[in-house]
């Protein structure tokens, strides 16, 4: 049984929001195919973005894998938006994240309560709610646009993910930025901490390499979505 395919990438959606620029990737890195799997990666910035970095992976015609991480820019210091599309032949699971240092404090940010209320307008592409993985449950703000979604709905969610994203940078340009030097660097440590430990623990990395091969594999989980310092790789 093949995957059910979108009418557009993910990428699609988030370029018709008219807030991002791409930014030019190495054409090894930007496009990588094999027999029977093709990878892509796409780097974006934005006004208060230092980079949104989605990978899609198609992996011979039983998967499909799109990861995206956005990086609001250092003096910002406000919940960092992911996501996650895992397109099987029979399910396909949607998960959006916001990531912060002190969830109790990122709650009452400019713009997340607007964000999560949004999160209600898609509710109904749900079959099954999801909760966050274990090792990101303490790390990320309490939302409900996780879990199973219809097959036939996969343009859908690119598109609500798109819209979410979208609030969330609203919301981030709403905060503004940092005056706290202490504050940044607080932030700071605790985002690469948190990237450590997802770029170790997430199964993305795995199931990217089952299909890419590892070289390719770790050149875009370390110097492009997760920026990991040298002597933290693995």
């Amino acid at each position: 049984m093949m995957i059910p395919t979108a009418l557009y990438p993910i990428s699609s959606y988030i370029e018709n929001l008219g807030t991002l620029s791409p930014i030019e990737t190495p054409k090894t890195i930007g496009n990588k195919k094999r027999l029977f799997s093709k990878g892509q990666v796409n780097i974006y910035k934005g006004d208060g973005i230092s980079k949104l970095v989605n990978l899609s992976v198609k992996g011979m015609h039983l998967y499909h894998y799109d990861f995206g991480m956005v990086y609001p820019e250092k003096d910002y210091v406000y919940p960092i938006f992911f996501y996650q599309v895992i397109i099987a032949p029979k399910r396909v699971l949607v998960l959006t994240h916001y990531a912060f240092s002190e969830l109790e404090k990122g709650k009452t940010l400019a713009g997340i309560e607007d964000l999560t209320n949004k999160e209600t307008q898609y509710e109904e592409l749900f079959i099954k709610e999801f909760k966050p993985q274990s090792f990101i449950e303490d790390h990320v703000l309490p939302n409900k646009f996780n879990g199973l979604i219809r097959t036939t709905d996969i343009d859908k969610a690119y598109e609500a993910i798109a819209s979410l994203l979208e609030q969330w940078h609203t919301g981030l340009l709403l905060q503004g930025k940092s005056t706290s030097k202490e504050e940044m660097d607080s932030h700071q440590k605790w985002f690469e901490n948190f990237r450590n430990v997802f770029y170790k623990e997430d199964y993305g990395f795995l199931s990217t390499k089952r299909y890419l091969g590892e070289s390719w594999t770790k050149e875009v989980f370390e110097r492009y979505l997760f920026d990991v310092e040298p002597n933290n790789r693995s």
